[in-house]
């Protein structure tokens, strides 16, 4: 089982960001400066991306030129060296939003937003099998810990918006998180501590509980609404007017921020920028309203003038933590793209004031942190002869036992051991 060793950063490999946008895969280093060499690459249309330590290499979905999905892998140490992976024969990777690595295993878990499935393949692809395919409206994220047999899972469509457990033959689900939670994107294991964070992307919330739903955390909050008390003054910095809009203002102030002097908010007509609400919190005043555009999301100086005694106020507002997609961690430090403000964020799990923008890229998507400590290396009978399985070997613990539970792809039964007739 896993160990405090087992996560030791070794000083010969230094931890590194690989993440995909829609421009390329790229890799960086962790305070975002570029790695040398080989590192990036730039196929079509990629969101999906993966890397398997052991063998040293990083994998993704990406549109060919055929305009077929397919699964490449290049080597970690030069991505312009990609070779092609055979696709499944009865899955399409079209509408692949999200893939996992078992490490143990090597089999892939790949999450169909379209079909709202998860499904399962061995390490060449050649046997698969549907895991999830009931009650999964919008699937958007996907983290496994195959030293635990557990994988975690995000949705947000029809039914109630959730983080899930299963196992990793997707039986007993198990409902982590159902309240408070409108769009929950990307989400992310931290193992030694065994905490699941996720990303809220309508909220701008960052996340976490235990692998039970337990000790439920806040770490950071954005938008779409922020706070700023000045002297006597009261800033309100609103962004995702778009999705603000549908409500009245009055309504949204109470929900948000609370009553602002008695005053009812003027509703604006501007959808875009970020919507800032000034008032007087003492005197009452009227509400002056004051709409920014984005040049630079992550900072902007507001110069706001008072109705009521025409004076001019300064204040500072900090636009990071918005429209998170995905969520990667590394030690003490979290890892997230953003869209809106285009960029890679860095965020101290334990210190939420400690965050910077660690690099700007065009609308980043997936994220992880390469390093063996993302891929803690246990024995597991799967690792060797599959297992003794026929198509599929699942890295199964009972009482931190290991336990070999073989699977068979569709028109195959199980039979003793491990064959499929």
């Amino acid at each position: 089982m896993l160990t405090p060793e087992d996560c030791s950063v070794p000083e010969s490999e230094p931890p590194t960001i690989v993440f995909s946008s829609t421009v390329d895969i790229r890799r960086l280093f962790l305070n975002g400066s570029s790695y040398p060499g080989n590192s990036s690459v730039s196929p079509l249309h990629t969101q999906a991306l993966e890397f398997d330590h052991r063998n040293q290499t990083l994998c993704y979905i990406h549109q060919n030129e055929s305009v077929k999905a397919t699964l490449s892998c290049s080597h970690i140490d030069d991505l312009s060296s990609a070779w092609d992976l055979p696709s499944p024969a009865m899955f399409p990777l079209d509408s692949m939003t999200h893939i996992a690595l078992d490490w143990i295993s090597s089999n892939w878990y790949f999450l169909d937003d379209n079909r709202e499935m998860v499904f399962l393949c061995n390490s060449t692809l050649a046997s698969c099998v549907i895991l999830i395919d009931v009650n999964l409206s919008k699937p958007r994220g996907i983290a496994l810990d195959p030293t635990k047999g557990l994988m975690f899972f995000t949705k947000w469509g029809a039914s109630t918006p959730m983080l899930e457990r299963a196992l990793l033959d997707g039986t007993n689900r198990t409902s982590l998180v159902n309240r408070k939670i409108v769009y929950p994107y990307g989400v992310t294991v931290d193992f030694p501590t065994q905490h699941v964070y996720w990303v809220d992307t309508y909220l701008d919330f960052v996340e976490r509980v235990d692998y039970d739903g337990r000790h439920r955390r806040t770490i950071k909050k954005g938008f779409p609404c922020r706070r700023i008390d000045f002297e006597r003054n009261l800033f309100l910095v609103f962004s995702h007017l778009e999705r603000a809009d549908k409500f009245r203002w009055p309504v949204l102030k109470r929900k948000l921020c609370g009553s602002i002097g008695g005053h009812p908010a003027r509703r604006s007509k501007v959808n875009l920028g970020v919507h800032i609400l000034f008032t007087e919190a003492i005197s009452g005043g009227d509400i002056v309203t004051h709409t920014l555009p984005l040049p630079q999301p992550s900072l902007h100086i507001l110069i706001a003038e008072s109705e009521c005694t025409h004076h001019l106020y300064q204040a500072v507002v900090h636009l990071q933590v918005q429209n998170l997609y995905d969520i990667t961690i590394f030690e003490n430090n979290l890892f997230m793209t953003s869209w809106r403000n285009e960029s890679i964020i860095r965020l101290d799990k334990y210190q939420s004031d400690n965050h910077e923008t660690v690099a700007n890229f065009s609308r980043p998507f997936a994220i992880h942190v390469y390093h063996r400590q993302r891929q803690p290396d246990v024995w597991h009978p799967c690792k060797e002869h599959n297992g003794l399985c026929d198509h599929i070997c699942i890295p199964a613990w009972k009482r931190n036992v290991f336990v070999v539970q073989c699977l068979c792809q569709a028109g195959y039964r199980l039979s003793r051991g491990g064959q499929c007739l």
